[in-house]
C-alpha cells in the first residue's frame, strides 16, 4: 500500500503530497502524517518523484497538439451543424394548423400575387389617411 492519508502512522520513507507538493519524511520508528483525513500522501523513493517530472512534461508535449486539433474539429463541425440546421429552419415550415394538409408542399405566391398584395396594402394606408 502506498497511498496513505493525514493523520495515519507511518514507517520509515518518504512521503508525498501531490495538491500542495509537500515532502514528509519518515525517519525511527514512523510518525502520524500531518493534516486533515482529507489529505492524501503517496509513498514513493525521491528519484521517482524527480524522475516522474520530466516524465509528466514529456506527456504535456505530446499531447497538447492533440487537444488543440480536437478543439479545432469540435469548432469545425459545430460551425459546420449551426449553418446546415440555419438552412433547414429556413426552408421548413414549422406552425401547426391541424385543418390543413400540405401533401405536396406548400403553395408558394408568384412576384405578381406579392407585389399586387403590397400595393393593395399601401393604397390603403393612403385612403386611411385621406
Amino acid at each position: 500500500m502506498f497511498r496513505y492519508k493525514g493523520g495515519d502512522w507511518v514507517t520509515e520513507g518518504t512521503y508525498w503530497n501531490l495538491v500542495s507538493g509537500r515532502r514528509v519524511d519518515a525517519t525511527g520508528e514512523g510518525l502520524a502524517l500531518p493534516g486533515a483525513r482529507n489529505l492524501v500522501y503517496l509513498r514513493m523513493p525521491a528519484g521517482v518523484m524527480l524522475l516522474s517530472g520530466p516524465l509528466f512534461g514529456l506527456l504535456y508535449i505530446v499531447f497538447f497538439p492533440m487537444i488543440g486539433i480536437a478543439a479545432l474539429s469540435f469548432f469545425t463541425v459545430r460551425g459546420i451543424f449551426r449553418g446546415a440546421f440555419g438552412l433547414l429552419s429556413r426552408a421548413m415550415y414549422f406552425e401547426w394548423r391541424p385543418a390543413e394538409a400540405y401533401l405536396a408542399g406548400r403553395k408558394r405566391r408568384s412576384k405578381k400575387q406579392k407585389q399586387e398584395q403590397g400595393d393593395g396594402s399601401k393604397q390603403k394606408d393612403s385612403e386611411a389617411q385621406s
